[in-house]
């Protein structure tokens, strides 16, 4: 009887994760591209939706035209630099299965970091639309950009962000990094320091 119990407590232990892998759609494909000036608006757009998303816990209210606070020099700052060390924007693509078209599926900001190290630099934002996530498009982004490029990357996680700490610990722990320096909490964050 004791045998039985114990096996239908650990099928039931088992129940949410059986539940979240059957959910979980395996990525065919995924690539990114750095965005470009024609891209401003997209990359404008995307950053509503990912302010909206965080908003639940930044408590950030949006500007009186509707919108969050973005400025279109902001988002320039992203998609017209021409200087390797400076903001960059990139889009994130993917698709389900081979014969099907490339859905736009995010975007990544990266800055440079120099109070960290001269070279260094942050992965500033990284927002995943909600039906391309548990797929493995951020993961695959860090292994493709951030540890096959090498240099040293600041990821800073905002305290309130219980989703993205509980992310990046899984994430982190999954990727080959020759280094992995958690540096001091800041104010507003838990700030790491990844070497590819």
């Amino acid at each position: 009887m004791l045998a039985v119990i114990h096996i239908l407590v650990t099928i039931a232990g088992l129940f949410p994760t059986l539940c979240r892998m059957q959910h979980r759609t395996p990525m065919t494909d995924f690539y990114y591209r750095r965005a470009e000036p024609a891209d401003a608006a997209l990359l404008y757009r995307l950053l509503q939706l990912y302010y909206f998303e965080q908003s639940h816990w930044s408590a950030e209210d949006i500007q009186p035209d509707g919108h969050y606070d973005a400025c279109e020099e902001g988002i320039a700052s992203y998609t017209q630099t021409t200087d390797p060390q400076g903001d960059i924007a990139y889009l994130l693509y993917a698709r389900s299965e081979a014969a099907l078209p490339y859905q736009l599926a995010g975007c990544v900001l990266t800055e440079p970091a120099a109070d960290f190290g001269e070279g260094c630099r942050e992965l500033a934002d990284i927002f995943v639309l909600p039906k391309y996530r548990r797929q493995g498009i951020c993961q695959q982004f860090v292994r493709q950009h951030v540890l096959a490029g090498g240099g040293r990357w600041l990821l800073a996680v905002f305290h309130q962000d219980l989703v993205a700490q509980r992310y990046w610990q899984r994430c982190l722990a999954q990727l080959p990094l020759q280094q992995l320096q958690r540096l001091a909490d800041n104010e507003r964050c838990q700030l790491f320091l990844l070497q590819g």
